[in-house]
């Protein structure tokens, strides 16, 4: 079954020469951190994700693939954040994670957000787990809200991001190829760690880099 969800986010970070700045107080300017926080893919999950995505990409369609190595669930967008706020989101992620234990879920589904009619987003759900994953989700959001970020408009719903669709062209065909991967299931996986993660965008595609892991009860 092909889900859908209306439901679609577009950040635009600032980019100065391959650095973020943000501005304090309308007075100064300080170095800043593209972040958000993740549960990563497993590797294991990167030839069944790179075979789903050459489907998709033959269809011909206007798409931007994610890197199959790369490929994770946005637990919390938190956009430039400096040094400071890094420690307390450290702090904030682990005060959520208290008691959470490591948990399995299933990476299966491919959705697209924000509807059929207007593909922008093309995504792996979860299934089994999906209830750990809201539910981490919300004591993130919670303990993220409490330091000053913004609570999240849309309603969460758990996804892999597997392509950003530029542009109208070949659409029939993407549907076509998104029905022919229904019911796809990638596999199984342990999530045991929540990771704070930097995002540098470059000519080839972002760049993420590990700030912070914080363990999940075992």
């Amino acid at each position: 079954m092909l889900v859908l969800h209306h439901y679609f986010i577009w950040h635009i970070p600032v980019f100065v020469v391959g650095l973020y700045f943000c501005i304090r107080d309308n007075i100064y300017w300080v170095f800043c951190l593209r972040s958000f926080i993740s549960l990563d893919l497993p590797s294991e999950f990167k030839d069944e994700i790179e075979r789903i995505q050459h489907e998709l990409s033959a269809s011909g369609a206007d798409l931007n693939l994610v890197d199959p190595e790369k490929v994770h669930i946005t637990l919390k967008f938190l956009g430039e954040i400096d040094s400071n706020q890094l420690k307390k989101v450290v702090s904030g992620v682990e005060n959520a994670v208290k008691g959470f234990n490591s948990f399995k879920a299933s990476i299966e589904e491919v959705g697209v957000f924000p509807d059929i009619g207007y593909i922008k987003v093309v995504w792996l759900g979860v299934d089994k787990g999906s209830e750990k994953v809201v539910d981490l989700h919300k004591r993130i959001e919670r303990e993220m809200v409490s330091i000053g970020f913004s609570e999240e408009e849309h309603e969460f719903v758990p996804h892999a991001t597997l392509a950003r669709v530029k542009s109208g062209r070949n659409k029939e065909r993407l549907v076509d190829a998104l029905k022919k991967n229904e019911g796809i299931y990638v596999g199984e996986t342990t999530f045991d760690v929540v990771k704070i993660k930097k995002s540098e965008l470059k000519p080839e595609g972002p760049e993420y880099t590990d700030l912070k892991e914080v363990k999940l009860v075992g």
